[in-house]
């Protein structure tokens, strides 16, 4: 019998520890481009390259597939519209610690390359989302 309880409470543990996973992962992925650039710019953050003073900056972005979230007019929408909501785009992340672990994936952080020297600046991606958090509850209360 103790073995049985022990197995359960472990299963559950996993499974809880995979959903908050899982969950932080979706919160990562709620970065757009366009909202890490409105956070650089309200942190002052210069759109000149630290290193070489270039403007060609880029953001690495990765895009998933939505093949289970089609909208219910789909066959109607223009292409540009079918492309949207087909396609999600995010901030890509980047992670030194273990990903299969919520402490591994809290260390991540976003990126901004230039194009012209290759330097890399790396912004802790706690700090985008507490960020975005703060923005959101903002947006709550107007």
């Amino acid at each position: 019998m103790r073995k049985f309880l022990e197995e359960q409470l472990n299963k559950e543990a996993k499974e809880r520890k995979n959903k908050k996973l899982a969950n932080y992962k979706q919160t990562l992925m709620q970065v757009t481009s366009v909202l890490f650039r409105k956070f650089l710019a309200e942190k002052g953050v210069s759109f000149c390259c630290p290193s070489c003073g270039s403007d060609e900056l880029t953001v690495p972005e990765r895009r998933l597939l939505q093949s289970k979230k089609f909208v219910a007019n789909f066959n109607s929408l223009p292409v540009a519209e079918k492309k949207d909501a087909l396609i999600n785009s995010y901030v890509s992340y980047l992670t030194w610690g273990d990903e299969s672990c919520l402490s591994g994936l809290i260390k991540s952080y976003y990126q901004v390359h230039c194009l012209n020297c290759g330097h890399l600046s790396l912004y802790r991606s706690i700090a985008v989302l507490q960020w975005l958090e703060n923005l959101e509850k903002v947006c709550e209360v107007k």
